[in-house]
């Protein structure tokens, strides 16, 4: 009888232990699945923001005219203005920085820079520079900072490409007065207007005004 008692005890221990095990089994890999319905429907959330433009400078950024006599020309330097794609019409201002000039007289010094469109915006062009002359197309070399003009990108996409060149006129005349005189200057594009034009939704051809609201 002991032996019987013995034997079912064995027995439920085991049936016990293999009940506890499939329920550790069961509890270890029962889980629930959610299904999201729709998704071969849904749409794509799709941002591109806008370009405000590229400058390219193809042949250097230095324009040299040095040890130069009457006569004299500069290296050519060849830059562009583009966007593609733009959504709004892009302003700017090509403009003389960093002038340091002591040719005397100033008129001696010329500079001509001429441009090209693939598009209808609109270039910059010396017409109203100081000394412009129609006829060669060169226009004083400034002796302070100035702006030589505004342009702008139309929408949709356009490239400006500049040519720009010094050159050092011969009066045929005496031109000692000029003998180991010097300039320097730097060429910059900026947005038309101001260094500080900002871009948003509610002003998308730029605004002096900086906005406040992060929405």
């Amino acid at each position: 009888m002991s032996e019987n008692k013995k034997g079912n005890t064995v027995l439920l221990t085991v049936i016990a232990i293999a009940t506890l095990l499939v329920a550790i089994v069961g509890a270890t890999f029962a889980y629930f699945t959610a299904t999201v319905q729709g998704n071969n429907e849904a749409s794509s959330v799709v941002v591109t923001t806008a370009s405000l433009g590229s400058i390219t400078y193809e042949n250097g950024t230095e324009l040299k005219l040095e040890n130069a006599y009457p006569g004299a020309y500069s290296n050519e330097i060849t830059f562009t203005i583009s966007a593609a794609d733009n959504t709004v019409e892009l302003p700017y201002e090509i403009k003389w920085v960093n002038v340091t000039n002591d040719f005397n007289p100033a008129t001696e010094l010329v500079y001509r820079l001429s441009g090209e469109t693939d598009g209808s915006g609109t270039l910059v062009d010396l017409t109203d520079a100081d000394g412009y002359d129609a006829e060669t197309q060169y226009a004083t070399v400034p002796s302070a900072p100035t702006t030589i003009g505004a342009g702008s990108l139309s929408i949709g996409g356009e490239t400006h490409t500049y040519t720009m060149q010094v050159h050092f006129k011969e009066t045929a005349a005496d031109q000692n007065s000029n003998q180991g005189r010097s300039f320097a200057g730097k060429i910059e594009v900026t947005t038309s207007g101001s260094d500080n034009l900002y871009y948003t939704d509610s002003a998308r051809s730029g605004t002096t005004e900086m906005p406040t609201s992060a929405y």
